[in-house]
This record gives structure tokens, sequence and C-alpha cells, in this order.
């Protein structure tokens, strides 16, 4: 049951991460566009026998609009459930706002987005329920649009994080630096990818360059070059699997 638990907190953690540093890293929707898609994520249990290793724990149903952007996420329960859903509000391809309510449709969360003239993000602001300023972060560009380093602030205004990315030569993030508030290098994480953009390994490493852990991800792909399948290992063993259902 720990470990199970621990696995939920993990798939919470990579939801949260992408939505964070969510112009770092190259976009997780489908291409081409598609109306809607149905994603389930099941954690795997080796222990079990083939056909039983399956365990559902939750799954999104997600709706699109005429750009291809995100609109809806309503995300379920292994019973079916509805947990909780994100509403998005864009302008053409800028996202606008996001609101995240629960299940009885309170606010939990809303976060605001703020371009600069050149059309990038230059920081997104989040509240809580209340509205009060919780997270924000900052970005900054090079010359050619790449995010170079962004900030993270706690409570509106305190200094919590800094992070820094480098790219290879198809100007995917190949190295993001962490720092703490102090300036004090606390991990670095390289990434490698695909053919198709996804990303297929994050090694984590301390300061010193030492390995702490390494995830890797396989995909399985339709006809329309859109991952239909994606499975997550953590230390070399599977751990989740996640899978979509694409209507186009």
């Amino acid at each position: 049951m720990k470990a199970v638990n621990f696995l939920i907190l993990f798939i919470l953690f990579l939801d949260f991460q992408g939505l964070a540093q969510k112009s770092s890293f190259k976009s997780s929707d489908p291409h081409p566009r598609v109306k809607s898609m149905t994603e389930k994520h099941f954690l795997i249990n080796a222990d079990q026998e083939p056909g039983e290793q399956l365990i559902l724990s939750h799954y999104y149903e997600n709706s699109f609009d005429s750009f291809g952007n995100r609109i809806q996420d309503m995300v379920y329960d292994s019973a079916g459930n509805l947990i909780k859903v994100y509403k998005y509000y864009n302008t053409g391809n800028l996202r606008n706002k996001l609101e995240l309510t629960d299940e009885s449709g309170k606010l939990m969360r809303t976060i605001e987005y703020v371009y600069n003239e050149d059309g990038l993000l230059e920081y997104d602001q989040s509240y809580d329920g209340d509205g009060k300023p919780d997270k924000r972060f900052v970005y900054s560009y090079d010359d050619k649009g790449k995010v170079r380093e962004d900030y993270s602030y706690h409570n509106g205004n305190e200094f919590h994080m800094k992070f820094t990315y480098t790219y290879n030569f198809k100007n995917e993030v190949d190295r993001n630096f962490r720092f703490d508030n102090q300036g004090n290098l606390l991990e670095i994480r390289n990434y490698t990818y695909d053919q198709q953009g996804n990303i297929i390994s994050e090694r984590v490493s301390d300061k010193d360059g030492n390995l702490i852990q390494t995830t890797t991800f396989q995909y399985v792909y339709d006809r329309k070059n859109n991952w239909t399948e994606k499975t997550i290992h953590k230390t070399g063993k599977p751990v989740i699997l996640v899978k979509r259902e694409l209507v186009y």
C-alpha cells in the first residue's frame, strides 16, 4: 500500500511539474489537432501475473478548441468519480487563465498568464481558492525566444528557486540546473528525446554530478504520430502506464 501511495504522489508530482515549467519543454498535447482525448493512468505491479499487473489510478477526459488548445480536463478516480476539473481560457494560441475546481465546483486554484510584447510568456501567477497570491514563475528568454532561466516565488513575491536550461541542436532542453534561493546548485537534470521530440530519459544528478535517479519513457505511436501509450520506468522497472484514446 505504501508503494501504491508513493506512485500516486509521483504521478501528481509529474502533473505539477508539467504545469509549472510548461514553457520549457515540448507540449505534451497531441498533434495534429484532436477534438477530445481520454488518458488513463495505471500503476504497474511487477509482482502480479501478466494481465493482472495494471491498477487503474485515475483518468482524464480532455477537450480541445479549434486551434488544438486544451479547454477542459476532467479528472476521475479509478471508480469513475469526478475529482477535479481544469478549465483553460485562451485567446488564439495563448492561454490567459486556468481555473481548478473540485468535484463540487468549488474553486481551488487560479493561474493567470502574462505575456511580453513578443508574445512570450513573461510570468504566470497562481492564487489559492480564496484569491491569495501563491506561486509565481517568471521566465527569461534568449534572442531566439528560448527559455534560458525561470524563477519561482512563493506567496507572491518570496523568492524560492532558480532554474536554468541548455538546449541541443534541435532546440530541445537537454539540461536543467536547479538552484536554491541562495544560488546554491541543488541538482542537474539531463534529458534525451526520440525522433518525435518526446522525452525518453531523465537523469537526475546532485551538484557534484553523482547520479541520483534515472527515469525512462517508452512510447507507442498511432498513424498520425501521436503517442497512444507511454510506459514510465524508474531505476529500470516499469511503474506507470499511460494509455490515450484520441478522437480526431
